[in-house]
């Protein structure tokens, strides 16, 4: 099972709606230089290199990541959006 911060797994899936990094930095109130840093991470964990790829493992597995109060959960992205089961 793959496991993303909460940032990484948001960078994944606004990177698979080709958002531009700026308008992700812009969302994220963050610079595109750690945008950037989210996507050399999000590559490193998976693997998967293109846009797409990542797409389509994130639409069929499950990613653990943490909650906001530190607790694990499962992700499951059945659409390449943010709907999560905990």
């Amino acid at each position: 099972m793959l496991s993303l911060t909460p940032s990484e797994l948001y960078v994944a899936a606004l990177m698979v709606r080709d958002y531009p990094t700026s308008d992700i930095a812009l969302q994220m109130g963050i610079s595109d230089i750690a945008v950037r840093q989210h996507v050399i991470h999000i590559k490193d964990k998976t693997g998967i290199r293109t846009h797409a790829g990542l797409g389509a493992y994130l639409a069929t597995n499950q990613v653990k990541t943490k909650t906001n109060k530190g607790e694990s959960c499962i992700i499951c992205l059945q659409s390449v959006g943010l709907r999560a089961s905990v």
